[in-house]
């Protein structure tokens, strides 16, 4: 900012302007008295336009400064309410990221939630089956060691097109036979 400053007074010597202006007016037929007076006029002009412009000057510089102030104030305004806009709105967008945020973890939590709970139903079905083709396996093996405990350990192959019957490793057929239509077979231990 430019600073205006007062003017100086003039550093005029008006000692030396009365005998230089006596010289000057005096050859033009002018008597002392009237060169004086000239003089003093002219001290008196010079202190009223020094007068006028110091006034004229304060008058702009106050004029001046009160132009400043008014446009500082106004740059201040806008610049305050572009401040307080931008606050908001960086409020405003992190409130919306926190909002975001929390729903993300949200919806996480509730996936987490609900694959755990989908894991544990499919295990506890999983188990249920297991348990339930254990149990019908070993009903079956149960059945099947009645069935061998009937059958004495003989078992029924087929290959080839023909049939055979295959007697335990520990028996042997010892006599044959035939009752109502059917073959009868003894068998006894090797």
């Amino acid at each position: 900012m430019r600073v205006l400053r007062s003017p100086e007074k003039p550093k005029v010597q008006y000692q030396l302007l009365t005998p230089m202006a006596a010289k000057i007016y005096g050859s033009k037929g002018l008597s002392m008295n009237e060169i004086l007076n000239l003089t003093q006029k002219l001290e008196q002009q010079s202190k009223e336009l020094q007068q006028n412009t110091k006034q004229r000057l304060s008058n702009e510089f106050n004029e001046h400064t009160k132009s400043l102030q008014r446009e500082l104030e106004g740059s201040q305004s806008i610049i305050s309410a572009d401040i307080h806009a931008l606050t908001e709105e960086l409020r405003s967008q992190a409130s919306t990221m926190r909002l975001t945020a929390l729903s993300t973890w949200a919806y996480l939590l509730l996936t987490i939630f609900i694959a755990l709970i989908s894991i544990q139903g499919v295990l506890w079905y999983q188990g249920n089956q297991i348990a339930q083709n254990l149990a019908t396996i070993e009903q079956q093996n149960q059945a099947l060691k009645t069935l061998q405990n009937q059958t004495f350990g003989l078992r029924l192959l087929t290959q080839d097109g023909k049939q055979y019957i295959l007697f335990p490793k520990n028996k042997k057929l010892s006599k044959q036979w035939e009752s109502n239509g059917q073959n009868v077979v003894e068998m006894e231990n090797k």
